[in-house]
């Protein structure tokens, strides 16, 4: 790059090819010679300072004139040598841009090394604003197999997932679950319902167009039972209610097949501290059903952005 800077503008010519060469990214030597593509010529005008660019680079010329109140002694070097950088830089930031239409070839095309070398100096100071964590809502519902292992067979029941992001790395869980089974018994039929909701915070990694979520939560839930005896002599007919809970590990996936919709796959482990039995028989009584030790929960569902 080429500086001509009139004798009227009163600068220290070492700092400001020294602040030049820090502020574009290339040597003390290149900032101040006398060639180079990109020539900028400072002078005095009755207007103020102005900064004169002629540039083989973009094949173009631009002018600036900055207040002359700003500069009337050395002490303003560095002031200048930052108003130079940033009027060049304005100009290799077009290097970046695709082209649809050549420039007016003025003068001898540019060398590859000195475009090279334009473009990573406006990369370098021309960075993208950082962007903001955007928060996310989801709401969805799936179908669901739930297994206890001191239960045999399964409960089959829907489940509602709420997550909120907060920001991109982590996501607030709360889920509310509902399952049916039926236990045959010689002594009568046993009916057990579930209602629970759970807690969780997640961990969360986009993997586009997937998203993953893993980490701790904690259940409590209502269970209701109801038996009907077939013998009434036998063993009486009740129902009643009784809490359950527990903690777990949370990890659910995401697909978004769309914008705003999502495939779900949620599968939850834990551990009952709360365990809940049915029992049968009046005399002898007989543990038909328990809810208690490790449980799984898995779901296969959609979401809903919010």
């Amino acid at each position: 790059m080429t500086t001509v800077v009139d004798p009227c503008v009163p600068i220290d010519r070492s700092q400001l090819d020294r602040l030049l060469s820090i502020e574009l990214g290339t040597s003390a030597a290149t900032a101040g010679s006398s060639t180079g593509p990109t020539h900028v010529h400072v002078r005095c005008v009755a207007a103020g300072i102005e900064l004169n660019l002629q540039d083989a680079l973009t094949r173009k010329g631009m002018v600036r004139v900055l207040s002359r109140e700003s500069f009337r002694d050395v002490s303003s070097t560095r002031l200048l040598a930052l108003a130079i950088a940033e009027f060049v830089v304005a100009s290799w930031v077009e290097l970046r841009l695709p082209q649809e239409v050549e420039p007016v070839a003025v003068g001898p095309a540019p060398s590859p090394v000195a475009r090279q070398a334009a473009e990573s100096a406006a990369a370098e100071r021309v960075r993208p604003e950082p962007v903001e964590d955007e928060q996310r809502t989801q709401l969805g519902l799936s179908g669901q197999v739930q297994a206890w292992s001191e239960q045999d067979g399964a409960m089959l029941g829907i489940g509602l997932r709420l997550s909120h992001a907060p920001v991109a790395a982590l996501a607030l869980y709360a889920a509310a679950d509902f399952a049916a089974d039926e236990v045959e018994h010689a002594l009568g039929r046993v009916v057990l319902r579930t209602g629970s909701v759970s807690l969780g915070v997640l961990g969360r990694l986009e993997l586009s167009p997937g998203v993953l979520l893993t980490g701790p939560g904690a259940r409590f839930g209502v269970v209701q039972i109801a038996g009907t005896a077939n013998d009434p002599t036998l063993t009486d007919s009740d129902y009643g209610d009784a809490p359950y809970g527990g903690l777990s590990w949370l990890g659910r996936g995401e697909l978004w097949v769309s914008e705003g919709l999502a495939a779900t796959l949620d599968l939850e482990v834990g551990v009952i501290t709360l365990p809940v039995s049915a029992v049968v028989g009046r005399v002898e009584r007989v543990e038909v059903l328990e809810i208690d030790g490790a449980w799984l929960t898995l779901g296969l569902g959609v979401a809903l952005e919010l």
